[in-house]
């Protein structure tokens, strides 16, 4: 349970941020006559920073996974060496 909790947190708060900044730069392009370009692309560059971590994190659980499985599958014995 918590593991999944640490996994939820890790995906939200990028996500989060990704879709706070999506939003302002939304709002900003409908009211605002004068778009700065510095600002709009401040915010896209926090969105790309957020969505290779992102990335990241799904790539380190699906390896993570994937090492599990093959641990798990893994027929281990006993064998004497000494004989």
């Amino acid at each position: 349970m918590i593991v999944k909790t640490i996994i939820s947190h890790e995906f939200k708060t990028p996500l989060n941020i990704i879709l706070s900044g999506t939003q302002l730069l939304i709002k900003t392009l409908e009211h605002d006559e004068k778009i700065n370009k510095d600002y709009i692309l401040k915010y896209l560059n926090i969105s790309k920073q957020n969505s290779y971590r992102i990335l990241r994190i799904i790539n380190n659980v699906l390896d993570t996974t994937v090492f599990s499985f093959t641990i798990m599958s893994k027929n281990f014995f006993y064998k004497y060496l000494n004989k």
